[in-house]
């Protein structure tokens, strides 16, 4: 199992739970500040199998890529860790 912890901008981060809830991906979403201008961010936690870990990073990447198009920044927007867990229990 992985553990994908993505900390992104808080005002896209129900576009990206809505592309990973669709994939059937489960994540729970924490509010967080940071950053210079302490601006809003929203750090994801995911929890996946190791054979669908890089498809969260893909609807991660995904969504960022519709923003760009729409005329945002393309500037690097989201961190990203991908950490391996011995054990996972849904309980």
């Amino acid at each position: 199992m992985k553990m994908v912890i993505a900390i992104v901008p808080e005002k896209h981060s129900d576009e990206i739970l809505d592309a990973l809830i669709a994939a059937q991906y489960r994540a729970t979403l924490v509010s967080a500040t940071g950053g210079f201008l302490r601006s809003g961010n929203a750090t994801l936690l995911i929890g996946a199998p190791d054979e669908r870990a890089d498809g969260v990073l893909q609807h991660i990447q995904g969504v960022y890529k519709a923003i760009s198009l729409k005329g945002n920044s393309q500037a690097p927007w989201a961190t990203i860790f991908v950490l391996n867990m011995e054990q996972y229990v849904q309980v």
